[in-house]
This record gives C-alpha cells, sequence and structure tokens, in this order.
C-alpha cells in the first residue's frame, strides 16, 4: 500500500489541495440500537410523526407540530425515542436541537449498540464545520475518534454537536497536546465519561511525538461500560517494526490497567496504523502480542476493504476491538472520498464500525 506521508509537528507550507468532489453519500445504516414498535414513516417526509423513531435513520428527524421527542420502554425492556403528543406545559412544538437526558442508568445491564467513526483529519485541516459536516454524512457515530486534529478540542467538540444534533464532549482527561494519537469524541446524551486520558508514547517515533489516547464510558441507558481510545503510529518508509511495536506497547499499557480497574467493560480502539490487516505487526496483535508483551486478542472491527488514503493502496486506518467482546454489525469504508483528491481538507477517508456487546 501506498505510505503515508509523515505529518510534521512544526508548521510546514501545505500543498494547495486538489479540488474536493464530494460523492454521493451512501445511504445511512438502517439498524437501530432498539427496534421501534413501527416502521420508519415514508421517505420524503420533513418530520418524524407521533409514535415514530425520530432516530430510526441513524440521524436525528425532528418531530412534526404538536409531538416531542420522548425517552421510554416502548417495547420490551430496552430504552428509545419516539415522537409522542407535546404535554400541556410544552412552550413550543419544536424540540430543542439537543436531545432530552436520558433515563437513569439501569443496574442489571443490557445490549448496547455503539456506532464509531476513525478519521485521520490532516494536520493542517482547522475548519471544524466541515469535518463535523463530512463526519455525520454516513451515520451519526456516539465515538468518535480524530488522528492529526490540531484544530481546538473545544471547537470540534461543539461542530460536532451543531451537526448531529447531539450533545458531544471531549474525552475526560484531554489536557493538550501530547503528540500525534486518537482524539476521542462522544455523545453524552448516549455515554456517560468515568476516566481518560492522553499521555506521550515516550518512542523514538519519527515526524513528531505519537500519543497513547483512553477513555471509560458507560452507557446511560444500561450501565454497561466500555474502554475506547487509539494512536497513530510513525510513517516509516520501509518498515520500522520495532518502533510501531514500543508505540502500540504504550497505548496497551493504558488499556490493559483500565481493564483491570473496569473488567466488565470490553475495550475497542482505532487509529492511523500506517499498517494494513495483513502486516506481521498487526497479526501478532491480533492474537495478542506485542514484541514482548502478551495482551489480549483482537479482532478487526471494520473490515476496511477500500484504501483510506487519497493515494489509493489498502486500509491503513482501522478499528480494534476484543475478541470475542462484540457483535460486528456493519462496518468499512464511509464511502466518502475519491483516490487522488482530499475529503473536506484531509488525505484520508473515514471509517466506521456498528457494534453490539453487553449481557443479552
Amino acid at each position: 500500500p501506498a505510505p503515508t506521508p509523515a505529518p510534521t509537528p512544526a508548521p510546514t507550507p501545505a500543498p494547495t489541495p486538489a479540488p474536493v468532489r464530494t460523492p454521493t453519500p451512501t445511504p445511512a445504516p438502517t439498524p437501530a440500537p432498539t427496534p421501534a414498535p413501527k416502521p420508519a414513516p415514508a421517505s420524503g417526509g420533513s418530520c418524524t410523526p407521533l409514535d415514530f423513531d425520530p432516530w430510526v435513520s441513524g440521524s436525528l428527524m425532528e418531530c412534526c407540530a404538536g409531538t416531542e421527542k420522548v425517552v421510554g420502554q416502548w417495547k420490551g425492556t430496552n430504552w428509545y425515542y419516539l415522537c409522542k403528543a407535546s404535554t400541556p406545559a410544552s412552550t413550543s412544538s419544536t424540540p430543542a436541537p439537543a436531545s432530552p437526558t436520558p433515563p437513569p442508568a439501569a443496574t442489571s445491564g443490557g445490549r448496547v449498540t455503539t456506532k464509531l467513526l476513525q478519521w485521520n483529519v490532516y494536520y493542517g485541516n482547522k475548519d471544524t464545520g466541515k469535518m463535523a459536516r463530512a463526519i455525520v454524512t454516513k451515520l451519526v457515530p456516539d465515538i468518535i475518534g480524530l488522528c492529526e486534529l490540531t484544530a481546538s478540542m473545544t471547537e470540534m467538540a461543539q461542530a460536532l454537536t451543531t451537526a448531529s444534533g447531539s450533545r458531544f464532549q471531549v474525552q475526560p482527561g484531554h489536557t493538550g497536546w501530547k503528540g500525534y494519537g486518537t482524539d476521542i469524541f462522544y455523545n453524552s446524551d448516549k455515554w456517560e465519561a468515568f476516566e481518560g486520558g492522553v499521555q506521550t508514547a515516550g518512542c523514538s517515533s519519527r515526524g513528531g511525538n505519537r500519543a497513547a489516547n483512553w477513555a471509560v464510558l458507560k452507557d446511560k441507558a444500561t450501565g454497561e461500560k466500555l474502554i475506547t481510545g487509539g494512536i497513530h503510529l510513525s510513517y516509516c518508509e520501509g518498515g520500522c517494526d520495532s518502533l510501531h511495536e514500543c508505540e502500540l506497547q504504550a497505548l496497551y499499557a493504558k488499556l490493559e490497567e483500565m481493564k483491570k480497574k473496569h473488567p466488565s467493560a470490553p475495550v475497542v480502539w482505532m487509529g492511523d496504523m500506517n499498517r494494513n490487516m495483513q502486516n506481521t505487526v498487526m497479526q501478532n496483535l491480533l492474537n495478542g502480542r506485542i514484541g514482548s508483551m502478551t495482551t489480549f486478542k483482537a479482532d478487526d472491527m471494520g473490515k476496511t476493504t477500500k484504501n483510506t488514503h487519497m493515494a489509493g493502496g489498502g486500509a491503513i486506518d482501522h478499528i480494534i476491538g476484543e475478541l470475542g467482546a462484540f457483535k460486528i454489525r456493519e462496518g468499512g469504508s464511509t464511502g466518502q472520498g475519491l483516490t487522488g483528491q482530499h475529503l473536506e481538507g484531509s488525505d484520508h477517508f473515514p471509517i466506521y464500525s456498528i457494534l453490539d456487546f453487553g449481557r443479552r
């Protein structure tokens, strides 16, 4: 596969990007975390009618006048939204941009569906609005991992909130630049953050320091926890197995630490690996080995086959999950981006995965 150009921490003149052609978005995946008691409303409507799920398409379609989003156990034991008749206390038939606070977390656990998206946005890209709108084109993810983000984390979270209609927040423990990692943003309507952080990898990285990101999140509806995070490995023309193992060990040291503190929480992480999944380092990682380090076995959650860099080749961006802990609903490339052209200022293309986990 074509190598990814190494990011340079110091400002350098960026080449004039090729004209961006945004391909027709792939239709958003239709699986919803919980089946609604009725099918989706007919296409072409501008609002969601009474007793339909406003999130059934994967993106929010506001409830029609006289109705509002209400969360409840409408069918079975799972919580989800339906459009219900507005109460007399309602001051407006138009709901607020942010979703209502979900119910208190259940203590018995349950099955959780999560939508993850990873994208290397390119270190010279500062347009948070364009990036956010591109992120929600395919689906509205609830956990987002961005590599090479040098724009304001706060501005990025606000842009994601505006573009998605959900309240996004920056991962806990992000106190400033530590190197090129995978910065995590999460939908706080769905997730509660427990802890997290960012730490410089401490290896002889190329093209600038690398960083390990980690975060522990709890699903508000079920109480199920999830450990996530990621890293952006160095680019090495000709390969650098020992360096990549050092960088991955820095990430896994934190993931293992979180697993000891939260033993019931499965792990899923993401990032730009500058390697395809057939590479020896990645194959060893899937089998629970990183150099001399032994860790949990893993699986490729994205199963991405399309190139994730504009230069072509195979997939070098990946979503990795703990083996046996997840059911993969779907994943891969979002379908955005054309080989040879930048995508909204980035030289990479996003990938995604929709996963189920937790107790049945």
